[in-house]
């Protein structure tokens, strides 16, 4: 699981003050002036895609200048949501198969197997 890295705007630290309810896995950007965000999670037994834009000034979208998710109901507007790891991998790798990719080195998706099969151990 992701914890706050105490960056100055670093996505994943955002959306882990905007959405404490999700257990996030993976967060990866564009690295760029502007592009976009997307992260992994576990929410309520679901597996959460999100995929939200930023950009570099406070009138385009930067986040940390009111650009950023502040809630569970913002993220989600802006995320998949799946029932089955099967799913979620499927649409993922279809829709952007290049971080897809990026999550799958990192092994985000071997932990929310490992964290869904440990959950429903309980």
């Amino acid at each position: 699981m992701l914890t706050k890295t105490g960056t100055t705007f670093a996505f994943q630290d955002f959306l882990i003050d905007a959405t404490p309810e999700i257990l996030w896995f993976w967060c990866d950007s564009d690295d760029d002036y502007q592009g976009q965000v997307y992260a992994l999670g576990y929410w309520k037994n679901n597996i959460v895609w999100f995929s939200g834009y930023y950009g570099s000034c406070s009138g385009c979208g930067a986040w940390g200048e009111g650009g950023e998710p502040t809630n569970l109901d913002e993220v989600l507007a802006d995320s998949a949501v799946f029932r089955s790891t099967t799913l979620a991998t499927q649409f993922i790798r279809k829709a952007n198969e290049y971080f897809f990719n990026r999550a799958v080195e990192k092994g985000a998706f071997k932990s929310l197997d490992e964290h869904i099969r440990q959950t429903n151990k309980s």
